[in-house]
């Protein structure tokens, strides 16, 4: 009966303890970013009001699983010390990524695709791209300000 009870005890706090992981809100989780895998583009995003809600990366060409379907996206799922940011999985070999930041209802951070080459050490320690609300420019490290 006491080892009974103690196994559902431990099975009752390895749920809790799961659930709570799997419900934890993008927010809440740590600033620092975790490193970059091989084949991985990091796309940081700030917003002047730092509001995110439904905010992410809809990407065409470059990534291994093929895009979103318009006009959902990737929600960014991560924060650091710039803003937020989500790691987009490449395909193997990939030189360029096509992208927007949407707000996952059609409306677009920029007005225009972007372009991005991707680095030739992307195979190795993977790329970041910085990105500004409001801003066209792509940029390859966190700017000031």
């Amino acid at each position: 009966m006491k080892k009974t009870m103690i196994s559902l005890l431990a099975v009752a706090l390895l749920g809790t303890s799961a659930a709570f992981a799997q419900e934890q809100d993008p927010a809440d989780l740590p600033e620092k970013p975790t490193g970059l895998q091989p084949w991985t583009l990091r796309v940081h995003y700030a917003r002047d009001n730092k509001d995110y809600e439904g905010w992410g990366v809809y990407a065409w060409k470059g990534p291994r699983n093929g895009a979103p379907k318009w006009p959902g996206n990737w929600r960014f799922n991560r924060k650091d010390g710039y803003g937020v940011f989500y790691d987009v999985a490449l395909g193997e070999g990939a030189t360029m990524m096509e992208f927007l930041i949407t707000d996952g209802k059609g409306n677009k951070n920029c007005p225009n695709d972007q372009k991005l080459e991707l680095s030739s050490n992307l195979a190795h320690k993977g790329q970041e791209v910085w990105i500004r609300q409001g801003e066209c420019k792509l940029y390859s490290a966190r700017p000031k300000g």
